[in-house]
């Protein structure tokens, strides 16, 4: 691959007071990101090397060195020892409006999701478990791990609590589809209907079990989201916790002061 083909000096401003490292990064992050859309570009692909684009570009070794670093941390590329540096996955972009459904969502965004049961168990509720779904005393409850995944991307692990009281037979087929839906449906045979979902954010280090699901490094920051699912007559249906990364999906919010419901917790 020629630098040409991804950056050209009329994407640079020499004069400008922006640093060259950065508006190299930009154009080279446009480029792989319109290369990844329109098929161009593919996962893997290897891009320039530091000196082609320190010749075709008129630029310093250390400015693209920069550059690239830049785009590394961004999660657009990777850099392997001794071979050079690559292009990486399109991140998903997610949105916190829409559609309540994982599968919905990603179908939304045109991928093609999909969901393994990495285990499925009756099992008597931890005290975590029980202060989510709002349990008095120890009820039997079923332990779902579930990984999700659009286009065959791992994005996300959730381990989930469902009071057995509420669906008493769940089996690994049922639990693979959207939850969304499944409540929805079983909510409806019992006479009630999904009033609500409630999601809290936090920051957290990739549990070792999940970090080996998604493939990325144990430790690495990600998002742990808190979900509860009630129904009309407030019971909750569903306690979750769900570990989500930026390696893979980047999330964008829409902030309209007249809509937007939000409480900070310190």
């Amino acid at each position: 691959m020629g630098a040409g083909m991804l950056v050209t000096k009329d994407d640079l401003d020499y004069g400008s007071k922006v640093p060259l490292y950065r508006q190299l990064a930009d154009a080279l992050s446009k480029a792989i990101e319109v290369g990844l859309a329109d098929g161009t570009l593919q996962p893997g692909d290897p891009l320039p090397t530091e000196m082609e684009l320190c010749e075709a570009l008129d630029l310093s070794r250390s400015t693209v060195r920069k550059a690239y670093n830049e785009l590394i941390e961004w999660k657009s590329v990777t850099r392997r020892a001794g071979q050079g540096t690559f292009v990486k996955r399109r991140r998903i972009h997610r949105s916190f409006e829409g559609a309540p459904s994982f599968h919905s969502e990603m179908r939304a965004l045109g991928y093609e999701p999909s969901s393994k049961i990495l285990s499925i168990k009756k099992v008597r509720p931890t005290t975590f478990q029980m202060a989510g779904l709002g349990l008095s005393i120890p009820e039997p409850v079923w332990d779902i791990v579930r990984a999700d995944y659009a286009d065959g991307i791992p994005l996300c692990v959730a381990n989930v609590a469902v009071p057995v009281e509420l669906m008493p037979e769940l089996d690994s087929e049922t639990a693979g589809r959207s939850f969304y839906e499944m409540f929805s449906e079983a909510m409806e045979d019992a006479g009630t209907s999904l009033e609500r979902i409630h999601e809290a954010y936090g920051v957290a280090s990739l549990p070792e079990w999940v970090a080996e699901v998604l493939g990325i490094d144990a430790g690495a920051p990600c998002f742990r989201i808190q979900r509860t699912t009630y129904d009309a007559e407030g019971r909750a249906w569903e306690s979750a916790v769900r570990y989500e990364t930026g390696e893979n999906t980047r999330f964008d919010i829409d902030i309209r002061p007249d809509e937007v419901s939000y409480s900070h917790r310190y």
